[in-house]
């Protein structure tokens, strides 16, 4: 997440530092203490980053699994789903 009103952290510098790490960014619109004076924006961009990461995650898992069922060595579908099982398949 970028906070947009940073002067602690200045946005460019989390910009550049979520393009080096390969991160998608979420803009919230508010300063370094955001959590503070404005936690219901913090928290709606938190549930996108949540989102944009779980749902690639949720992508890379059932590609994975499907390939696994092409080759015959799916998980079974009583282990419960998680990083356990995530770790198993790839």
């Amino acid at each position: 997440m970028v906070t947009l009103h940073d002067v602690v952290v200045p946005p460019d510098r989390q910009r550049a530092t979520a393009a080096a790490l390969g991160a998608p960014v979420i803009a919230v619109d508010g300063g370094h203490a955001v959590c503070l004076t404005d936690p219901e924006a913090l928290g709606t961009a938190l549930r996108q980053a949540v989102e944009v990461v779980a749902g690639g995650r949720r992508e890379r898992r059932s590609r994975t699994v499907a390939w696994l069922r092409v080759i015959g060595t799916a998980p079974s579908p009583a282990l419960p789903s998680g990083d356990c099982v995530d770790s198993m398949a790839g």
